[in-house]
């Protein structure tokens, strides 16, 4: 078996000296850089299996390296272990949401590092077997809807488009920005909806460790920061910021930042997509069972069989007999993501409206078939 590769990113050269005979004495191959922009050229060039990188460098810090390879460099960047001071821990919040894996706050002991490393790189090759092992058949359902998804509202936005250019004279300024507003949705939506495709039909290039739960929960600062801003910008995005609800201090996860991101970026879209304006939408942690987080709206709802569904099929026919314009395809990206982590979507019916909540504290995901 090869030996892995593990490239040091750290301005200390005390740091990268002891981290290099460390790591080598156990059988790893090693690359040291001493700042981010050194560090971002030695990923690119090395492809290394993980890299251990410091937070405040010269040059460029971890976060920017790590927010580079995840959003340039498609499928390139490996887990990623931040190494921070007590004084800038705040930071790592941005870091974690940018696709780092893990942190450890300076200074840590050998032991602690070793383990971390070893776990990353296990879950790694395990959730590469297990992913090879079951996304093929999610790929096929989602790659069949693909073209009809993303031309709609590409065709929505053309459609406003025409409108202003065709408009005999000039527009009224409150109207110009309805329709940018509108277009801007559209956009958005359209760029979520081909990152959810991303995920299911070709998971490297989502540039994330699937299924690799963090050793230790979140701090509950970053945890809880994560959703506040995510559900911030939904709300804010669905011209209805005074409709948002959130109870979420104190709340933790083993769910990376990432994902969690991700969770509730569509668990927030889908209850402001489903309500109406000055209808209530509320996200809290609830620890009634276990740590769970929990999104209501008091909307209409899904349609049936989907609110029901168990599996991924019976959204597929319920999409394309009832041509529901991909709205409920976010929830199924969603759930598929978070049954990586070991952890699954919740429905109960309201009157009115739709609870849907998710596991934060999930056991480890199951090896691979």
């Amino acid at each position: 078996m090869s030996r892995s590769e593990i490239l040091v990113i750290d301005d200390d050269p005390e740091i990268r000296s002891n981290l290099r005979d460390l790591l080598e004495l156990h059988g790893y191959g090693v690359t040291v850089a001493e700042n981010g922009l050194e560090g971002l050229a030695a990923a690119l060039e090395h492809s290394p299996d993980l890299i251990v990188c410091d937070v405040m460098m010269p040059e460029m810090d971890g976060i920017e390296v790590v927010r580079r390879l995840r959003t340039v460099e498609v499928g390139l960047c490996p887990p990623v272990i931040f190494l921070t001071g007590l004084d800038d821990e705040a930071s790592v919040s941005t870091g974690l949401s940018s696709g780092a894996d893990d942190y450890l706050i300076k200074p840590f002991m050998a032991p602690k590092l070793l383990r971390t490393i070893e776990a990353r790189l296990r879950r790694q090759e395990q959730m590469t077997r297990f992913h090879d092992s079951r996304a093929g058949n999610m790929a096929r359902q989602f790659g069949d809807l693909l073209p009809s998804d993303v031309l709609e509202p590409l065709e929505a936005v053309e459609k406003c488009a025409a409108a202003m250019r065709s408009a005999v004279k000039p527009l009224a300024p409150a109207a110009v920005t309805t329709m940018g507003r509108q277009i801007a949705r559209l956009v958005w939506r359209t760029r979520k909806r081909l990152e959810n495709y991303a995920l299911v039909l070709e998971p490297a290039s989502s540039n994330h460790n699937l299924g690799v739960l963090t050793d230790h929960p979140l701090h509950p600062s970053l945890a809880s920061a994560v959703v506040t801003e995510t559900a911030t910008e939904i709300a804010s995005l669905a011209d209805r910021s005074s409709d948002l609800r959130l109870e979420v201090q104190g709340m933790h996860t083993r769910i990376p930042a990432w994902a969690l991101r991700k969770a509730v970026l569509e668990l927030a879209d889908n209850a402001f997509s489903f309500s109406s304006p000055r209808e209530t939408v509320k996200i809290h942690w609830d620890t009634k069972a276990g740590s769970r987080l929990v999104v209501t709206d008091q909307g209409h709802g899904l349609p049936e069989p989907w609110s029901h569904a168990k599996c991924l099929d019976e959204w597929r026919r319920f999409q394309l007999q009832r041509n529901l314009s991909g709205q409920p395809m976010g929830l199924a990206a969603c759930a598929y993501l978070l049954e990586t982590y070991g952890s699954s979507l919740h429905f109960r019916e309201l009157n009115p409206g739709l609870e849907v909540s998710f596991d934060l504290v999930p056991g480890d995901p199951g090896s691979p078939a």
